[in-house]
C-alpha cells in the first residue's frame, strides 16, 4: 500500500502509533508530505525514524525550509557560537524567522548530537523532493506540502513561475472547491494549514476541497494524525498526545 502523512511536526510518538495502526510494513510506501520537525518533542527522533526506511519518501515543507537555511551554519556549534553568528543580518533573519515559526526544539535538538550526526541529518534534509507524482489505480497523484491560492498553480510547480516558497508557504482557498475542481483525472494530497481552522472542517480530519486533500489534522496542536491510503481514500487516525 502507499500512505501519505503531513506535519509531523515531531511528534514521534503519534508518528510511530500511526504507522502501527496501518500496520506499516517493508512492502508499503509512506510519503511524508513535509514538515516533519519543529513545535513538537521528538524532532530529531522522527528523522532518524525516517532516515532508517528507504520505504518512506520525505517532501519538503515550509519547516524544512527554513531549517536549511540555518542547519548548515551551525554544525558543531553550541549555543554561544550561534550567539556569534546572531551578529550576522542575514543568519540573524533565518534563524528568528525559524524560532518564530518553532523551530527551537529543533535547534536544541540538532546542537545536542554529535558532528558526524549532525552532518547525516543534514545531508538527509537536504535530499528531500519538492514533490512526487504517482499513479495509483488510475488516479494522478500530486503530493506536495502546499499550493499557492491560483486555481491552475499546480500545473507550474517546476517551471519556475512559482518560487520553492511561494509553493510551501501558499495557501489554496478552501472556502472555494469550485476553484479546485478539474476535469482531469487529478488528485493533490498537501499538508501545511491544520484543518481545524478551515471553515466548515471537521476538527482533526482530513478536508476535501475539489480536487485537493488536505491530511495535515494538527497532531503537535492537540488534535489528531492521519495516515491517507492512496489505494483506497481511506484515511486511518491516531489521537495527539499534546494537550489544547
Amino acid at each position: 500500500m502507499h500512505y501519505a502523512i503531513s506535519d509531523v511536526h515531531g511528534c514521534y510518538r503519534e508518528f510511530i502509533a500511526l504507522l502501527d495502526k496501518i500496520n506499516f510494513n517493508k512492502k508499503d510506501i509512506l510519503y511524508v508530505i513535509g514538515d516533519t520537525t519543529d513545535r513538537g518533542e521528538g524532532n530529531v527522533e522522527v528523522l532518524k525514524f525516517m532516515m532508517q526506511h528507504k520505504n518512506i519518501i520525505p517532501l519538503l515543507g515550509n519547516h524544512e525550509l527554513m531549517a536549511l537555511q540555518v542547519l548548515p551554519a551551525i554544525i558543531g556549534k553550541n549555543n554561544d557560537d550561534i550567539n556569534v553568528l546572531m551578529q550576522g543580518a542575514n543568519f540573524r533573519a533565518a534563524l528568528k524567522q525559524w524560532y518564530y515559526n518553532g523551530g527551537t526544539t529543533t535547534v536544541q535538538q540538532f546542537l545536542m548530537l554529535p558532528p558526524d550526526e549532525q552532518q547525516e541529518l543534514l545531508q538527509y534534509m537536504q535530499s528531500f523532493k519538492l514533490y512526487e507524482r504517482i499513479t495509483i489505480k488510475g488516479i494522478n497523484y500530486l503530493l506536495i506540502h502546499s499550493l499557492p491560492d491560483k486555481k491552475d498553480a499546480y500545473k507550474h510547480i517546476d517551471d519556475g513561475t512559482y518560487s520553492t516558497m511561494t509553493l510551501l508557504f501558499g495557501r489554496p482557498e478552501f472556502d472555494k472547491p469550485e476553484k479546485y475542481t478539474y476535469d482531469e483525472n487529478i488528485m493533490i494530497v498537501i499538508g501545511h494549514t491544520p484543518t481545524a481552522v478551515i471553515p466548515g472542517a471537521i476538527t482533526g480530519r482530513y478536508f476535501k476541497c475539489g480536487n485537493i486533500v488536505n491530511i495535515d489534522c494538527g497532531c503537535v496542536s492537540g488534535r489528531a494524525m492521519g495516515a491517507l491510503c492512496l489505494e483506497t481514500g481511506n484515511v486511518v487516525y491516531t489521537r495527539s498526545l499534546y494537550r489544547r
